[in-house]
């Protein structure tokens, strides 16, 4: 017959198997964060984002918005601003392109280009807008360049093409570098000619807008280049000159923008040559759209 335990034996485990039991109901009624049924006293609750006030409809409110504490709110302004296409916006935009915060000012300087675009070339504000733009082409963010580059593009002032050949020729972005080149196609000024045959070489080159800006300078120097790296069929390079060569209508190059928009896919392309008066060529590029979904607008 086996001997039977002792109460100070088995004491320690008694005690054990009470503060076990004690844990576990208490557990069961512990209401963690995030639990089901947890207590608000237990469970810290978030508080909910401030939701970004409504913007105003009318430019002076949206003008008073550029002064808000939200930088999100300035930017959100400036954009509104830049849809409104009022030219009375200008110099509070001009002014907050010294925004501190880098999406404000670059929403800013896309709005100055909007605003100004159709502006007499010797109005003050557009003078003084395209002053403050080229002078955040030397901005550290990247970004911020190729914003002001976009306003200036819609600005186009010959003042502008030596800041604008600087970029192109120095600035160690890529983007900001085609940006360059884009707003050089706008201003058409001859000067950018040499510097983007120059560019066009290079082997990190944004070709697609240098190409572009070549066939919108008048000038043969960049035109010749042009039709040379189309007869040898490097079309991926001066595909961005599609409209250059649909302006042309000559038999040869026509036939070469087939075989262009059959090797680049390049819907841009597809739609420049569908305005071409070449039957052959209009006809391939609205089949090619058809096949890719686009449609073509009186904006393209």
């Amino acid at each position: 017959m086996s001997k039977q335990p002792s109460f100070d034996t088995v004491r320690p485990l008694v005690i054990l198997a009470v503060v076990v039991g004690f844990a576990v109901v208490s557990w069961k009624h512990i209401r963690l964060p995030g639990s089901p049924g947890g207590a608000a006293e237990v469970a810290p609750t978030a508080i909910p984002p401030e939701p970004t006030p409504a913007l105003p409809r009318d430019v002076p409110g949206l003008v008073a918005a550029l002064r808000d504490p939200s930088p999100d709110v300035r930017r959100q302004a400036a954009e509104a601003l830049g849809k409104t296409k009022d030219p009375t916006a200008a110099l509070p935009l001009l002014q907050e392109l010294a925004d501190q915060d880098v999406y404000a000012k670059r929403a800013a300087a896309e709005a100055l280009g909007l605003v100004l675009h159709n502006a007499p070339m010797e109005t003050p504000a557009r003078r003084q807008a395209v002053d403050g733009l080229v002078g955040l082409l030397s901005h550290p963010d990247s970004a911020v360049r190729c914003s002001a580059m976009e306003g200036l593009a819609h600005l186009p002032d010959r003042r502008a093409v030596p800041a604008l050949i600087e970029v192109l020729r120095k600035d160690v972005d890529m983007m900001a570098r085609g940006y360059a080149a884009w707003a050089l196609g706008q201003v058409r000024d001859p000067q950018a000619v040499g510097p983007l045959i120059d560019a066009l070489g290079q082997k990190d080159a944004e070709t697609w807008k240098i190409s572009y800006a070549l066939g919108e300078i008048d000038d043969p120097r960049g035109h010749d280049v042009l039709l040379q790296a189309l007869r040898k069929k490097k079309f991926d390079e001066v595909s961005g000159a599609a409209d250059f060569f649909v302006r042309l209508n000559d038999p040869e190059v026509n036939r070469l923008l087939v075989e262009m928009l059959d090797k680049t896919r390049d819907g841009a392309v597809a739609l420049a040559l569908a305005k071409s008066p070449d039957p052959v060529v209009s006809k391939r590029a609205r089949e090619f759209m058809g096949d890719a979904g686009l449609s073509r607008t009186d904006d393209d």
